[in-house]
């Protein structure tokens, strides 16, 4: 079958019941909550928690995100489909570095890896070490990322706020905090300094940051809040595709970060540091700041290379990688 956005009858399958229930919500917004979920919308298809095998039957293309908790469920999917039918496609978007601790038997991921139809991962190791460990062509296909909606929030306004992008899988706060104070410390207090994100307490960080941005559920504020910052320093320090630092691209906002991020080597090469480089990211930090030139330069770059990850680009590598095309 050749599949066209017309013919595709497209579900993102959940084993859980509140995931649907969780990515509708962030579909209804303003500006949908970039990554897994915009597959669904980019092929107008369901967010669904199938129970039985006449549910399937609407379906001609299923979609899992392959994580710990849900393997085991796979070989019952496989009870309940036809085959001939309905075609798989399986991805995975979790970082390389935790599949120890999180995916004890590598080779039953290899194996239920190995019953789809068509396979990809979010970022180019991850997909190199898929297709050697599977000798079969695996795909690197990031999540799509709303960057039509984005582009309309970049401005001319900046604030002299730099801030810290936290993360629960690494919990890396106190190092980005290093970095930034010793690029700003000369010019406070007019330069601040923000944690960004699933921060614990602010009394537990209080003196290293000016101020906390704790979690916040409608992306569109989130969004608004990141585009008017002068930088962010990405934290994360594992293998990603980095779904903030294309947010922050595509607004035209410079993101310093891990070159084990991809988005980070595509869109922002000349800020990306060895993981946890701090004296460099520093260095980058004082660049951007006393060099408005540069500043400029680098965004420009990045809201152009921001557009690899666009519905209309997403939509074309995913149909490439169903139709057999390069």
């Amino acid at each position: 079958m050749l599949f066209t956005k017309e013919n595709m009858r497209y579900c993102l399958l959940s084993f859980a019941a509140w995931e649907p229930r969780f990515a509708n919500e962030f579909a209804k917004q303003e500006i949908p909550l970039s990554g897994l979920f915009n597959w669904s919308i980019l092929f107008n298809g369901d967010r669904a928690f199938p129970r039985a095998r006449e549910e399937f039957e609407k379906y001609n293309l299923l979609h899992v995100n392959i994580t710990a908790n849900n393997m085991n469920l796979i070989p019952k999917l496989l009870r309940q489909i036809d085959r001939e039918k309905v075609k798989l496609v399986f991805n995975v978007d979790y970082a390389i570095e935790l599949w120890g601790a999180n995916l004890r038997f590598p080779e039953m991921l290899w194996h239920i890896l190995d019953m789809a139809d068509y396979l990809f991962a979010v970022e180019e190791q991850m997909a190199q070490i898929m297709s050697m460990a599977l000798t079969r062509n695996v795909a690197c296909i990031p999540h799509p990322v709303n960057i039509e909606a984005l582009k309309k929030l970049r401005t001319t306004e900046r604030l002299p706020l730099i801030g810290a992008l936290h993360h629960g899988y690494d919990g890396n706060i106190v190092l980005p905090s290093i970095a930034i104070n010793e690029a700003i410390a000369e010019l406070r207090p007019k330069w601040r300094s923000a944690a960004l994100g699933g921060v614990a307490t602010e009394t537990s960080y209080g003196h290293l940051y000016d101020h906390f941005v704790p979690a916040i559920k409608d992306f569109a504020v989130y969004a608004k809040l990141l585009s008017e910052y002068y930088a962010i320093i990405e934290s994360y320090t594992m293998h990603s595709y980095g779904r903030t630092t294309i947010e922050c691209a595509a607004m035209g906002v410079p993101v310093i970060g891990s070159d084990l991020v991809s988005s980070q080597r595509r869109c922002f090469p000349q800020l990306a540091t060895g993981t946890n480089d701090i004296a460099g990211a520093a260095r980058r930090l004082k660049e951007l700041i006393k060099n408005p030139e540069y500043w400029t330069a680098v965004t420009k770059t990045a809201m152009a290379e921001a557009e690899y990850y666009s519905f209309e680009n997403c939509e074309k590598m995913m149909l490439d990688l169903l139709n057999g095309g390069d």
